[in-house]
């Protein structure tokens, strides 16, 4: 793990990443946001050269379909970014033990207690990639 690293966000257009951002200038916190075309979550090279270049000490899931009637229209596509997606990037990081915080998972109350959680290292790992999909 890269103690000295930043915090990866991943995904960086939604109201979570922008709020995230917000919050880290805010606490004067090192954060990288990354979304696409630069990671592409479902792209496992992609997610192996992000890791690679930015060296993360944590990460911060923000990726994802959350518009439902999207993701009615398009289910392949939210499965796909909503869980494939995050599968990928939690099998990419556990050999590694990145801390990893998905956004669907164990929500902290507030935006600053999410940046509370990776200082203190009390972060709830994510197994569904040791389940299978």
């Amino acid at each position: 793990m890269h103690r000295a690293g930043p915090i990866l966000i991943a995904g960086k257009r939604g109201r979570l990443a922008h709020a995230l951002i917000t919050q880290a200038a805010e606490q004067s916190r090192h954060v990288v946001a990354v979304g696409r075309p630069d990671l592409d979550l479902l792209d496992r090279a992609s997610i192996a050269r992000t890791l690679a270049e930015i060296k993360p000490r944590a990460i911060i899931n923000t990726a994802g379909i959350v518009n439902m009637e999207q993701a009615e229209r398009e289910p392949a596509l939210a499965f796909a970014v909503n869980r494939d997606a995050a599968a990928n990037l939690a099998a990419a990081v556990a050999p590694g033990g990145i801390l990893w915080l998905g956004s669907s998972e164990e929500l902290p109350p507030t935006i600053a207690a999410w940046f509370d959680r990776v200082s203190s290292h009390r972060i709830y790992r994510r197994r569904a990639w040791e389940r299978g999909r």
